[in-house]
């Protein structure tokens, strides 16, 4: 018992189920003649169906509009990423649909290694350098899931700043939940909480200094907060900074 996304433009290259390729049509499309996808000159190998590709050791950055719906390539063979264009046919894969529920930037995974969906966790750091084109094993699934009551705190890293050289024009992504054993950025390990990575790109070459406490009134940088946290509270879970 499920909702299926049923194609209604006659051009899904997923037969019957939607695979985004309305939105290549034009605004007037509706009501229209058109001829009918063609077949597809090729099939992935049997191998390679349950596998997918790194489209890019990186995030792709997309200015979403709320209320608008977008369909997220899950194989990472589109040309048209980080969304589909129906060049999943013949593998195990199907677009994701998500709607925006605010006119924000967000950052899609283009790696196909997040455990965080169609979002960046971070995971393409943990990639070789030549990564991007290969063909890998998608992420599995997450074995356990932390306590309900657990989901909404976050854990005091380090009750002090972690200092990172930084470089000018660089993304990083803050572990918003404390979890991460890559700190002050995420690796992943939000998978079953509410927290999600923070995106961030340096304007300068130079050391900054991010909270690890996780009480910072300043973002994801050191206000001094943690001087007023007990000598104890390194791995303690507590509410987040209001």
């Amino acid at each position: 018992t499920e909702t299926k996304y049923f194609c209604a433009c006659r051009q899904s290259a997923n037969g019957m189920f939607c695979d985004g390729s309305h939105a290549k049509l034009p605004e007037d499309a509706e009501g229209k003649l058109m001829a009918p996808p063609p077949a597809p000159s090729a099939v992935p190998d049997i191998e390679d169906c349950n596998k997918v590709y790194c489209a890019k050791r990186g995030p792709i950055p997309v200015d979403v509009e709320e209320g608008k719906s977008y369909y997220y390539c899950t194989c990472g063979r589109s040309k048209n990423q980080p969304f589909c264009d129906g060049s999943h046919q013949g593998t195990k894969f199907t677009p994701k649909e998500w709607k925006a529920t605010a006119t924000e930037t967000k950052y899609f995974c283009a790696c196909r290694q997040s455990a965080n969906g169609m979002f960046c966790d971070g995971s393409h750091a943990k990639l070789p350098e030549d990564a991007e084109g290969k063909l890998m094993a998608p992420p599995p699934a997450p074995s356990a899931v932390p306590d309900i009551e657990d989901c909404n705190k976050v854990y005091c890293a380090k009750r002090g700043p972690i200092p990172v050289d930084v470089e000018e024009g660089k993304t990083y992504y803050y572990c918003t939940c404390g979890r991460s054993k890559n700190q002050p950025f995420c690796d992943g390990s939000h998978q079953g909480t509410t927290f999600t990575p923070k995106g961030w790109t340096a304007t300068a070459t130079e050391t900054k200094y991010f909270c690890a406490c996780r009480q910072s009134a300043d973002g994801m940088f050191c206000d001094g907060s943690h001087q007023a946290l007990p000598e104890d509270a390194e791995g303690q879970l507590m509410p987040p900074k209001q």
